[in-house]
């Protein structure tokens, strides 16, 4: 079997070069907008792990507090 010559004019071309960037647009755009939700995302799960942090040597202070006054209280 004999393989078909297409040939591509610069009509075609052209028509096929705007289709590529059209979808290249559609891709750029997703992907921005994957971008700010992830970001959205990651300053939610910065902000739980700070408030985890700050509770945790809170209650860790508290606890050496307690310690300290049963100890001082049986001096």
């Amino acid at each position: 079997m004999e393989a078909m010559r297409v040939s591509w004019t610069d009509d075609r071309l052209d028509d096929f070069t705007k289709k590529v960037d059209q979808r290249f647009d559609r891709v750029e755009r997703t992907v921005d907008g994957l971008r700010v939700e992830m970001n959205g995302r990651f300053e939610s799960l910065q902000k739980t792990m700070i408030t985890m942090f700050v509770t945790t040597i809170s209650m860790m202070v508290g606890g050496f507090v307690t310690v300290l006054a049963a100890i001082l209280t049986q001096i």
